[in-house]
């Protein structure tokens, strides 16, 4: 997400690090999380530096029930933090059309705790106190994807003919296909016989593969 590669970890100390990897320094620590770091993505904010190409960006979900936004280049504390109602067990951060989206799957044991839901990021990117005249930002809008009978662990996105799509894998053993804006299921891929705890997604030209990691020890490729 920056012009310089950069490596991101994060792990059960609850730090995120950032490192260089050509000589294998970690350059910037990110703490602020009271729990396991269980995933992270980055990506490049729209709001912010466009004329760039967007600012970099690392978002980091954790068992303590939150989700962070960090600057990788200034460190410090987070930007801003999301509350949620359980453990964060996957998230990714897509751009489409000028506008940022949250993918974001919680768990519990709890009734209610285990969700899939995508979220705009519009209301965090006023940062300071409003400029004059200036309108308010958008309010969130948040759309809950309701399919799958287990735990998410597995985000990744590809697009159908410029349409973006959200794939996702779950311990309920499937791997499901929606439609990105909407929310709507379009298609559940079968085959694995334990819980599915990656996914992958990448384009072929015009055409989408799919590929899942699962507990049964096999790897899954979908076209």
């Amino acid at each position: 997400a920056t012009h310089t590669p950069l490596v991101v970890t994060g792990s059960d100390d609850g730090l995120v690090l950032v490192w260089e990897p050509r000589n294998g320094q970690c350059i910037v620590v990110l703490a602020g999380h009271r729990g396991w770091v269980r995933c992270l993505c980055t990506y490049l904010d729209p709001h912010h530096g466009a004329a760039y190409g967007g600012f970099p960006r690392i978002a980091s979900g954790s068992f303590d029930k939150s989700v962070k936004i960090w600057d990788p280049l200034v460190g410090g504390a987070p930007i801003y933090t999301i509350d949620l109602p359980a453990m964060a067990t996957g998230l990714l951060v897509y751009v489409y059309a000028k506008q940022a989206y949250l993918c974001l799957a919680t768990g519990g044991q709890k009734e209610g705790e285990t969700t899939l839901r995508i979220r705009t990021m519009s209301k965090e990117t006023v940062i300071g106190p409003p400029k004059p005249n200036q309108p308010p930002p958008p309010k969130n809008t948040t759309t809950m994807l309701t399919g799958h009978s287990d735990m998410v662990y597995g985000l990744a996105t590809f697009h159908v003919n410029g349409k973006p799509r959200l794939v996702t894998g779950s311990h309920d053993n499937l791997v499901k296909v929606w439609d990105f804006l909407s929310g709507k299921e379009l298609l559940t891929l079968r085959g694995h016989v334990e819980g599915v705890n990656c996914v992958a997604a990448t384009q072929n030209g015009d055409k989408p593969l799919v590929a899942s990691g699962a507990y049964d020890c096999s790897v899954g490729v979908w076209d």
